[in-house]
């Protein structure tokens, strides 16, 4: 199935769900009307409930789904983070979503609306069949130990840039995460997403097994990597643009 809008996991309230960005529905539907405006009328004055059916975000504008954390948005206003290079956006049930396209009460709403019930259909599918083959669930569980070695990777050169400086070391577990990602394909071509707002585990519980294989190869090399520069010393700003590069070797390997 052709991707219109980008589908995500994410937890709303107490449930998981799956979302989508309003400023991607906005663009979707091909709406000429300013988003914040679209929003307003579309969103907040119809009576969809704040953290039922949609919740509120920040993201810096080159990375349209490096979201801010609570914690990085707590005690500052709106009018700061638009200063500071933050756009807002909102993140949508699937329902809501449907809600919405339906209400533009175009051809192109009807689309969008059309597919968002196939993607229910094909993942209410996926759950009558049975999940996944006990090969995917293999390789998923191969992929685990890598992750783990790669975060406690991060975590030393996290530590390392602390002690060298960095005011905004903690950044590192989301931007390599962010790289490592963008690299392999697995998020749509200049948008990405965060550690802070995406249910991660329930991301890779939908990739391939050769999706899963690929992450399991880079976040080895990208441990190592860290390793042998943490120990001979390398300053933490070089380190981030030696996994950069690595990740970009990658990405030109599974290209050729």
């Amino acid at each position: 199935m052709n991707e219109i809008i980008q589908i995500l996991p994410q937890k709303i309230g107490d449930q998981d769900q799956n979302v989508v960005s309003a400023r991607e529905l906005h663009k979707a539907l091909g709406v000429k009307t300013r988003f914040n405006d679209w929003a307003d009328y579309n969103i907040n004055n119809i009576l969809f409930d704040k953290n039922v059916d949609f919740i509120v975000v920040w993201s810096e504008l080159k990375f349209q789904f490096a979201f801010l954390s609570e914690t990085e948005v707590q005690n500052r206003t709106p009018q700061s983070l638009t200063a500071s290079g933050y756009q807002s956006d909102y993140l949508l049930t699937i329902n809501t979503a449907k809600e919405i396209a339906m209400m533009s009460r175009t051809n192109k709403g009807k689309e969008v609306r059309n597919y968002f019930i196939r993607v229910e259909q094909e993942y209410l599918e996926l759950l009558k069949s049975g999940s996944k083959s006990d090969c995917w669930k293999d390789v998923r569980h191969d992929g685990k130990s890598p992750r783990r070695a790669v975060t406690d990777s991060i975590d030393r050169l996290v530590k390392h840039a602390f002690a060298n400086g960095s005011k905004n070391a903690d950044n590192y577990y989301r931007l390599i995460t962010l790289e490592t990602y963008r690299g392999l394909a697995l998020i749509n071509t200049n948008k990405d997403f965060s550690l802070a707002t995406v249910d991660f585990k329930s991301y890779r519980d939908n990739l391939s097994k050769d999706d899963l294989r690929h992450l399991a190869v880079i976040e080895n090399a990208i441990s190592k990597l860290i390793d042998h520069e943490l120990e001979i010393g390398t300053f933490y700003k070089d380190i981030f643009k030696k996994i950069r590069a690595k990740i970009d070797q990658f990405e030109n390997f599974l290209l050729s």
